[in-house]
């Protein structure tokens, strides 16, 4: 009877009375060991949190693991539950799927969606699935909730995938498709960007988002006469089929600047929206982080009153992971990586002048995948979560930028506003086509696994 009261206390001590006690918790870091093999730990990834339990997922050289947990890191003994997949199981993105437990990646070598059903049980674990040969791996996604004429739910998807090549890095591709209820098994949509294996000069995309009627994909682009820099944004009726999304919004950098790392978008509060990316400017030896605040409306009609703030990155994180937005707080928060560790940056992307940044050093390994979470207790609602191989560490920011306690050290810096780049809207055609899916069910029970914490910043 050990697991069944473990649970019942796990769930008492976060779901209790306001009244009963006045614990607060700021920050920790916690470890699972769900196997003993060689763990792949820049393929961990947690994401989406839906009825109070949080999903992750790690990965070993002959397994793989789709877990949840209830609030892993501020337990002394963390708990989770763990459904064995097969190796070739790899996923790269979470996202809610109408409000289920969505995710992207690869199976056997191919691009593949699903979602979860009962993931949070030990029995009935439901995993559905569906290839998309077209492409060897989805890396992100975003999905929009709509319904049919007659009032029945689909949910419609627009993915970035790649393509691998033997010579070459890989090429990229956008896709459009149902993936969820009315639609689900009809034929998807695809367009790959361009690609030239002769010199490896291409279009990639990095990031997608949608806001409101509109999804905007972020590229980077090494071709002659394109800027580094790009958005392709389309109305999502029917995004591959509609000359929208042929347009480059192009953001013209300096030629001192490279960018070097991947580029990240995220939503904000109404109809604007962060860019965020890493580059280095050649004249000054110096790494930059640059955030970009888009309000989409000015954008399509022309107008360029994009905020644009920067700063300099110390040490050698300069690889952007991921950022999120709590928007009770305003605070953006953005994970980089590099050298065997990581770096939490925190700011307001609303201050137009000079930003106060606060920037946690995490020493123990690399961070990979990062998210806000919330509904674990009354007295924590702000708070995020970034997981690197079994490794997890939580901040709460219900002070927004002003972190008050926290596991790692902290310093305060600023990001300073800068002068927004030049944009060119430019025509540049991309090939379509369609391609069938094919369904994919798992069912797996699921089973127990337990944690140690290392640091818990409390206060009552």
């Amino acid at each position: 009877m050990k697991k069944p009261f473990t649970l019942l206390a796990i769930s008492f001590l976060l779901f209790m009375p306001h009244g009963v006690s006045q614990t607060y918790w700021w920050s920790s870091i916690a470890s699972f060991t769900p196997h003993s093999t060689t763990l792949f730990a820049d393929a961990s990834r947690i994401k989406y949190h839906t009825n109070c339990h949080t999903t992750y997922y790690v990965r070993y050289n002959d397994s793989t693991y789709f877990c949840n947990t209830v609030y892993p890191t501020v337990l002394s003994t963390p708990i989770s539950s763990k459904i064995p997949m097969p190796p070739s199981f790899i996923i790269t993105d979470f996202r809610p799927i109408w409000s289920l437990q969505g995710f992207i990646g690869s199976y056997q070598g191919v691009g593949y969606y699903g979602y979860a059903y009962h993931y949070y049980s030990l029995t009935n674990n439901y995993l559905h699935s569906f290839k998309i040969p077209d492409v060897d791996r989805l890396t992100r996604i975003t999905t929009i909730d709509t319904r049919t004429s007659d009032d029945r739910a689909q949910t419609k998807a627009f993915a970035i995938g790649e393509k691998s090549n033997s010579k070459v890095p890989p090429q990229s591709y956008i896709l459009e498709f149902y993936a969820y209820g009315i639609g689900e098994l009809y034929p998807y949509m695809y367009a790959p960007l361009a690609f030239d294996p002769a010199t490896s000069e291409q279009e990639t995309a990095d990031d997608v988002i949608d806001i409101d009627n509109y999804v905007i994909f972020a590229t980077r682009d090494t071709r002659q006469e394109h800027a580094p820099v790009n958005l392709r944004i389309s109305d999502t009726t029917s995004v591959l089929t509609n000359t929208d999304i042929d347009y480059q919004w192009r953001f013209v950098l300096p030629d001192n600047y490279g960018v070097v790392s991947e580029l990240r978008l995220i939503r904000l509060q109404a109809d604007d929206f962060i860019l965020a990316y890493v580059i280095f400017d050649s004249q000054t030896n110096k790494y930059h982080l640059y955030t970009h605040r888009i309000i989409l409306p000015d954008l399509l009609a022309g107008n360029n009153t994009v905020e644009t703030h920067q700063m300099v990155v110390r040490g050698a994180c300069t690889k952007l992971m991921d950022i999120v937005y709590e928007f009770n707080v305003n605070t953006l928060v953005m994970l980089l990586n590099g050298g065997g560790t990581s770096k939490i940056y925190h700011t307001d992307p609303y201050v137009s002048g000079s930003s106060s940044t606060i920037v946690l050093d995490y020493n123990r390994g690399e961070l990979y995948d990062i998210d806000t979470m919330g509904c674990y207790s009354t007295d924590t609602t702000d708070m995020y979560i970034a997981i690197g191989g079994t490794d997890f560490f939580s901040q709460d920011i219900s002070n927004g930028v002003n972190i008050i306690h926290s596991c790692l050290n902290k310093t305060d810096e600023k990001m300073l506003p800068e002068n927004s780049p030049k944009i060119i809207k430019k025509e540049d055609p991309i090939l379509r086509y369609s391609g069938v899916k094919s369904y994919s069910p798992y069912e797996k029970p699921a089973d127990y696994i337990y944690g140690t914490a290392t640091c818990i910043e409390i206060s009552n």
